[in-house]
């Protein structure tokens, strides 16, 4: 994107709410109405197989909220704060969701993003609900959160005693892999993606200008941080609090177009290379994500064997939505290229993990009698894969697409994680956390 090209995207008020695309996946989630593709005839859907991401907004950097206030203190203290400055430490101030920001806990916006999907998943698919719905989430306060909105929505359809909810504790390897392999954190640590990053951040300085604009000496000395926490405090100026969802802060007034491009395309790299189809590494940071696909199949074939189970729902957080979409082979998700300053041409991540981004696999089936508390289910299945609530095809080619026939698609899968080296039989936490890519 030029800067022509950037520059018409923040004045065409036609197109006003391309401008959250600089919050990356800190993005609101939107859904689109689209028609559906027609099942095949005589088929009903019966199980939904759900990963999404949570709705809270949350750093990618990590940096507090008082950090920034203080980085913001310490200018007003030595009276090196200009106008706008001042203005900015005010507002930050005074923000009207400082506690949903300072807790991690999901806003009242981010709860109706879930509540949405969960009831347009009912509105979409009755046929599917009546028997039993699992939900999941991983140890982590938003992603409990989130479970419980989602499934606290779909109570308001179906009967309570037909939802239960499990919140893993510690390291799980369906929703934490990338805390657990070895590899991928010694690639964290020392990967060859490092250089590679601090050289494209390089590329231009946006750092210096905006100090400028908030401060009235920008030297070193003068200011209460370091080069790397300037930077990680601007990032985080930019994503998290200087929101343009409730104009509790003027963007324009403080970071221009560029600006916003510049640290959107430097998150966008950051996750592509430690989250995404990175070139370096053979991949690992998206084959890691091998165990929720393991679960995903297994959970399926359990719910058309049993006939006793809705829907799976799990949700989890960006480190886990955004591997597992590129391990999936979901087109936009998995798209790779060598030439790392053409990334955000064809990698995107506020098109893959936005706030509350999902997954879905929709199983229809024929002749079953869908409220029968045993229902049979022997008849030829078949799949579809929504990606937030868009269809989406499997990466092979089917005639019927989107709907596929599971037995197609679990076979295409099985035979990736055989490729991958991934012994199915043992066991998942131990496979990895040894696992290292095949060259």
């Amino acid at each position: 994107m030029n800067q022509m090209e950037v520059l018409s995207l923040f004045q065409s008020k036609s197109k006003l709410w391309r401008m959250d695309y600089y919050l990356g996946t800190q993005m609101p989630y939107r859904s689109k109405h689209t028609l559906e593709t027609n099942p095949p005839k005589g088929y009903n859907a019966f199980y939904i197989n759900y990963v999404g991401k949570h709705s809270a907004r949350t750093s990618i950097y990590s940096t507090s909220l008082q950090q920034i206030t203080n980085f913001l203190q310490y200018g007003y203290e030595t009276q090196n704060l200009s106008l706008r400055g001042l203005e900015l430490l005010c507002k930050i101030v005074g923000m009207n969701e400082l506690d949903h920001i300072l807790n991690r806990t999901i806003s009242q916006p981010g709860k109706r993003m879930l509540e949405g999907i969960a009831n347009r998943m009912i509105q979409r698919y009755p046929t599917v609900f009546g028997h039993k719905i699992i939900g999941e989430a991983s140890d982590s306060r938003v992603s409990r959160e989130g479970i419980k909105v989602f499934c606290d929505e779909l109570q308001n359809y179906i009967r309570k005693e037909h939802i239960s909810i499990i919140n893993h504790d510690g390291e799980n390897p369906y929703f934490d892999f990338y805390k657990i392999n070895d590899a991928y954190n010694e690639y964290l640590r020392n990967g060859e993606w490092i250089p590679a990053f601090d050289h494209f951040v390089k590329r231009e300085d946006h750092v210096n200008p905006i100090l400028r604009r908030i401060f009235i000496e920008t030297e070193q000395d003068k200011l209460a941080a370091s080069t790397k926490e300037i930077y990680q405090i601007l990032v985080d100026l930019v994503q998290n609090y200087a929101s343009d969802s409730n104009g509790t802060i003027s963007l324009e007034y403080y970071f221009n177009p560029y600006d916003r491009q510049y640290f959107w395309e430097n998150n966008n790299m950051l996750h592509y290379l430690v989250n995404g189809p990175t070139i370096f590494q053979h991949s690992l940071p998206v084959d890691i994500a091998f165990p929720m696909l393991m679960n995903m199949i297994e959970t399926s074939d359990y719910a058309i064997e049993s006939g006793d189970v809705s829907a799976n729902i799990r949700i989890g957080d960006t480190k886990m939505i955004l591997p597992f979409a590129g391990l999936l082979g979901i087109k936009y998700a998995s798209e790779k290229t060598d030439q790392l300053c053409k990334t955000a041409v064809i990698w995107k991540d506020y098109e893959i993990a936005s706030l509350a981004a999902n997954i879905q696999w929709v199983f229809y089936a024929s002749n079953i009698d869908l409220y029968s508390k045993e229902r049979s289910i022997s008849n030829k299945i078949y799949v579809k894969m929504l990606y937030n609530e868009q269809e989406v095809n499997f990466p092979f080619y089917c005639e019927t697409a989107p709907y596929y026939d599971w037995k197609e698609v679990k076979a295409y899968y099985l035979l990736k994680l055989k490729q991958m080296n991934i012994n199915l039989s043992e066991n998942v936490y131990h496979s990895l956390k040894s696992y290292a890519c095949v060259s």
